[in-house]
C-alpha cells in the first residue's frame, strides 16, 4: 500500500520514515537507514524527498500542490532530490565529525555556505565545531 499525500503516490511503504527526536536535520540524515546489509536509502525519488519534507512538517502541506506543479513544469524536482541526497551526505560527514571530536569537514562547511547564500543569502558560518553544535542543537 503506497502512502498517498494530495493525491501523489509516494514509494518505500514498507521502510516509513522515522521521526526521533527534535532536529529535523537528523531525521534527513536518517533517511539513510542503516541496516546491516548496508544502508537503505528511504529517499527513492523525488516524490519520497516530498513526503518525507510533509511528514516533518518542513514543507506546507497547503503549498504543496502548486509546488509540485511547478517542479513538474520545470522539472526541478529531480535536481532538488539530487542536490538534497548530496546534502545529505554532507550533513552525515559533518555530524560524525562533531560525535567523534573531529573538525567539521571543510567540503561540508562550503556545501552548507553555498546553500545558505544561495537561498537565504546568509554569511558564512565558522569551522569551529563548538560553534556549530551550538548553532543546531545537538
Amino acid at each position: 500500500m503506497a502512502r498517498t499525500i494530495f493525491g501523489s503516490v509516494f514509494t518505500n511503504p514498507d521502510k516509513p520514515f522515522r521521526f526521533v527526536g527534535r532536529y529535523s536535520f537528523l531525521d534527513f540524515i536518517n533517511t539513510e537507514a542503516s541496516e546491516a546489509d548496508g544502508r537503505a536509502d528511504l529517499l527513492t525519488d523525488d516524490q519520497d524527498f516530498v513526503a518525507w519534507l510533509v511528514l516533518a512538517k518542513l514543507f506546507e502541506r497547503n503549498k504543496l500542490k502548486v509546488a509540485l506543479k511547478q517542479w513538474r513544469q520545470q522539472k526541478t524536482g529531480l535536481r532538488v532530490w539530487k542536490d538534497a541526497l548530496a546534502l545529505r551526505a554532507l550533513m552525515r560527514r559533518m555530524v560524525e565529525a562533531i560525535v567523534a571530536g573531529r573538525p567539521i569537514p571543510r567540503a561540508s562547511i562550503d556545501a552548507i555556505n553555498a546553500l545558505n547564500r544561495r537561498v537565504f543569502g546568509r554569511h558564512e558560518g565558522s569551522q569551529d565545531s563548538a560553534e556549530v553544535r551550538t548553532a543546531i542543537r545537538i
